[in-house]
C-alpha cells in the first residue's frame, strides 16, 4: 500500500460551455450548523466548502460543465461520524434544498423539500446500491476488521483487500453495462470509474464505446471521456502534453520553455506518505543535476495552502511548484500520487513512476536513467 489512489474527481483540461448554478440550502433551527459536510461536483472536480449559514440558510453557486451539478451534504453525529451523503443534481434553475426536522430527530436530513432540485437516489443511485450491497459489505467488513494488517502491508491480507476490491469494482461495472441507457451510468462512470486502476484501460474504452447511447456519448461529458481515457494512456516515448501555468510566485511555466533539458514532473501532496517519503530522493537529484541540465517541476494537490507551503518549507523543497491548479494532473492521467514522469530535451517521456519496484521511494531506476542520459 505505497501508492496512493487519488478519491477527488479526476477530470481533463477540456474547454467546454459552462452555464451556473445558485442552490439555497436550508437546515432546521435544532440542527448543528458546524456539524454539516458539503461538496459540489461541478464536472471538472469536487470541491469541499465550509458552509456559512446565515439564518440557517447556505448559498452555493459556481459554473458547471455537466448536464448537472451535484451537490452533496452529510450530517455528522454526536460521535463525529457521518451519515451518508445525500446527492442533488441542479441545473442552471435556481434551486432549494429544504430540510425539514421531524420530532425523532434521528436524522436531520431525512425529510426535505426541493425546488428545482432533484434526488439522486431516484435517479438511479438507490438501485445502484442495492445492486451492490453484498460486495460493498463484504468489502468494508474486511477493511475495518483487517486495517492494521494492511497498513503493514500484510502479504495475505493485501491478496484478500484487493481480491476484494475487484469484486466490487467488477460489480459497478456489471452495473453500468447493465443499464448503460440511463444517465446515472454514465454519470458514475465518468465521476469514478475511468479513473479506477483496477479496470484494464480497453476495457474501459470498450464498455464507453458500445455501451453508452450517441445521444450521450456526443456530449460535454462523452469529449471528457474520451480525452480521459486518452490521457490515462500516455506511455514511454510519448511526446509529453503541453502546458502553460503559473508557478507559486506567479511566473509563467511553459514546456518549450525547457527544450534543451530535461524535466522531472512530480505529483505530490503533504498529506501523501509516500510522496515525502521520496523528498529526500529528489532533494539528492536536485543537489546533483544543475538546473541548465535538469529543471524539477512539482503539482502540488493538497487543498489547504498552508499544508503546501509548510512542507516545501520544512523539506527545502527549492524547486518550481504549481498549486492549485489541477489541470495539469489530468492531463497527464494521473490516478494516483506520487507520480513522476521524466521528459528528455525532445519533450518526450522517457520515465513513469509505475516503473518502479514495489514503488521503492529511492527511485533506482530513475536515478540509473538519469546518470546515463545526463
Amino acid at each position: 500500500m505505497k501508492y496512493l489512489l487519488i478519491v477527488f474527481v479526476f477530470l481533463p483540461n477540456i474547454v467546454v460551455a459552462q452555464r451556473l448554478f445558485s442552490a439555497k440550502i436550508v437546515v432546521p433551527n435544532n440542527v448543528n450548523e458546524k456539524a454539516f459536510v458539503i461538496y459540489y461536483e461541478n464536472g471538472k472536480s469536487r470541491i469541499q466548502i465550509k458552509p456559512y449559514f446565515k439564518d440557517k440558510q447556505c448559498m452555493l453557486s459556481d459554473s458547471f460543465y455537466a448536464r448537472y451539478a451535484t451537490i452533496m451534504i452529510a450530517y455528522r453525529d454526536k460521535n463525529n461520524k457521518y451519515q451518508e451523503f445525500n446527492n442533488f443534481w441542479v441545473t442552471d434553475k435556481p434551486a432549494t434544498i429544504t430540510f425539514i426536522s421531524d420530532s425523532t430527530f434521528s436524522d436531520p436530513l431525512s425529510k426535505r423539500k426541493l425546488v428545482n432540485a432533484i434526488e439522486v437516489s431516484q435517479m438511479g443511485e438507490s438501485k445502484f446500491n442495492d445492486f451492490k450491497a453484498n460486495e460493498e459489505k463484504n468489502f468494508q467488513d474486511f477493511y475495518f476488521s483487517n486495517q492494521e494488517k494492511i497498513a503493514k502491508n500484510d502479504e495475505e491480507a493485501v491478496k484478500l483487500y484487493h481480491e476484494k476490491s475487484q469484486l466490487l469494482n467488477d460489480r459497478y461495472l456489471a452495473f453500468i453495462k447493465e443499464n448503460g441507457n440511463l444517465y446515472y451510468s454514465f454519470w458514475l462512470f465518468r465521476k469514478g470509474m475511468i479513473v479506477n486502476s483496477l479496470t484494464p484501460l480497453d476495457t474501459l474504452f470498450k464498455i464507453y464505446n458500445t455501451v453508452f447511447p450517441d445521444s450521450l456519448k456526443n456530449s460535454i461529458e462523452g469529449e471528457f471521456i474520451e480525452n480521459t481515457l486518452r490521457s490515462r494512456n500516455l506511455k514511454k516515448r510519448d511526446l509529453a502534453p503541453n502546458f502553460n501555468l503559473q508557478d507559486v510566485r506567479g511566473k509563467g511555466i511553459k514546456l518549450p520553455d525547457y527544450k534543451g533539458k530535461h524535466i522531472l514532473l512530480t505529483f505530490w501532496a503533504s498529506w501523501c506518505g509516500p510522496c515525502v517519503k521520496e523528498i529526500p530522493t529528489l532533494l539528492k537529484i536536485k543537489e546533483k543535476y544543475p538546473s541548465d541540465k535538469l529543471e524539477i517541476i512539482s503539482i502540488n494537490l493538497d487543498d489547504d495552502s498552508t499544508s503546501f507551503s509548510k512542507a516545501v518549507q520544512k523539506y527545502k523543497m527549492e524547486w518550481v511548484h504549481i498549486f492549485g491548479n489541477r489541470s495539469l494532473r489530468d492531463t497527464y492521467g494521473v490516478m494516483g500520487i506520487p507520480e513522476v514522469f521524466l521528459i528528455n530535451k525532445s519533450g518526450e517521456i522517457i520515465y513513469k513512476r509505475g516503473q518502479e519496484k514495489d514503488y521503492d521511494s529511492t527511485l533506482p531506476i530513475l536515478n540509473k536513467l538519469l546518470i546515463e542520459s545526463l
